[in-house]
């Protein structure tokens, strides 16, 4: 009956799956066990699933399971794939997908996605910029405060690139200058980048 549900069933299959598994871990059945184990590491794939998956397998059966893995990575979402491809120190591939993406706003502000990032700067340290600078948006217009705390927060990575990485510190003054010159009568994107960003109020 599980076989059956498994093959006419439709959307998610986690218990159906699981006790497949069971049965067969059980009965001895370790091709069969680790082909519903894969089944439901794709499904949903992130990197506890991959590392729990790999912690599975002998070096053998990783040698003939991994290809298939990376071939459903392909597919999952973003944020996934990076996670994995750091795990596994692919760093070039990781790169791209991060360049691909947007820089989160201040709604989907992410911790982990960020913590990619710098670990990419020493390497990267173009890329990381431009994905930065993507995140600063239209810097002169209107905004409400919190929307120029949110946008201080993206300048301090980006002068962090320039200042510490790339040890430009006149590339950052220069752009940090224009872009305070063209703010000069909003008081509070004022405020809130010399909260925020070195050297801010020095410029």
């Amino acid at each position: 009956l599980a076989r059956e549900g498994m093959q006419k069933g439709k959307g998610r299959m986690d218990e159906l799956r699981a006790f497949l598994a069971e049965r067969a871990r059980e009965s001895g059945d370790r091709p069969g066990y680790l082909e519903l184990q894969l089944a439901e590491t794709i499904s949903g794939l992130s990197l506890e699933k991959y590392k729990a998956f790999r912690e599975l397998c002998t070096a053998e059966e990783w040698s003939a399971y991994e290809p298939r893995l990376l071939a459903a990575l392909e597919n999952a979402r973003d944020m996934e794939r990076l996670e994995i491809h750091m795990h596994r120190s692919e760093h070039d591939r990781a790169i791209a997908i991060l360049s691909a993406m947007r820089f989160p706003d201040s709604r989907s502000w992410s911790p982990a996605l960020l913590q990619i990032a710098a670990q990419l700067e020493d390497k990267y340290p173009e890329q990381i910029l431009t994905f930065y600078r993507s995140g600063l948006g239209n810097l002169n217009r209107n905004d409400q405060r919190k929307g120029y705390a949110a946008r201080a927060a993206v300048a301090r990575l980006v002068r962090h690139v320039w200042v510490d990485v790339l040890r430009t510190p006149e590339q950052w003054e220069s752009f940090a200058r224009k872009v305070k010159a063209a703010n000069r009568g909003r008081p509070a994107f004022q405020e809130e980048f010399a909260r925020v960003v070195p050297g801010w109020d020095a410029l």
